[in-house]
């Protein structure tokens, strides 16, 4: 009998409160946003049809999650820094990568990169991203007008 079994390896990114300033955070947080209203389901989380998603926006905070038989990942945003429970530095983004460092969740990705892109010095990503994963969540969010064009 082979031993086919699977590795999976959290995925987290915690915000650096402590060096946020609101009106940064403002302005990421909006960014991000604007980019998950427009979201279909095949484009937050790869064969949607074997996941349950439930994607929450609402004025102040959004919560999704993507839940599978046996992973959940999520985003948790809020508007306003206080609104964090941890003051320290909260988790904002979880998700499951395998033991290749793929994530099964493109949104997780694309929101990894943008705060990498936007804010890298106020997160924390624990965990490992693919670097194919990486590259294509650049280009989507190049091709959607979130990261400026390559010359």
């Amino acid at each position: 009998m082979l031993n086919d079994t699977l590795e999976l390896q959290a995925l987290e990114v915690h915000l650096l409160l402590f060096k946020m300033k609101t009106h940064t955070w403002y302005k990421i947080y909006y960014k991000m946003k604007q980019y998950i209203e427009t979201l279909q389901e095949d484009q937050i989380a790869a064969y949607p049809e074997k996941a349950d998603i439930e994607k929450r926006v609402y004025h102040g905070h959004i919560h999704i999650h993507i839940k599978r038989s046996f992973t959940t990942d999520a985003v948790l945003l809020y508007e306003k820094l206080n609104s964090y429970v941890n003051k320290n530095n909260p988790v904002i983004l979880i998700g499951v990568t395998n033991q290749h460092g793929k994530v099964s969740s493109p949104l997780i990705v694309d929101l990894i990169v943008m705060l990498h892109k936007e804010v890298p010095d106020y997160i924390v990503i624990k965990g490992s991203v693919h670097p194919h994963d990486w590259l294509a969540a650049e280009d989507r969010l190049r091709h959607r007008g979130f990261l400026p064009q390559c010359r």
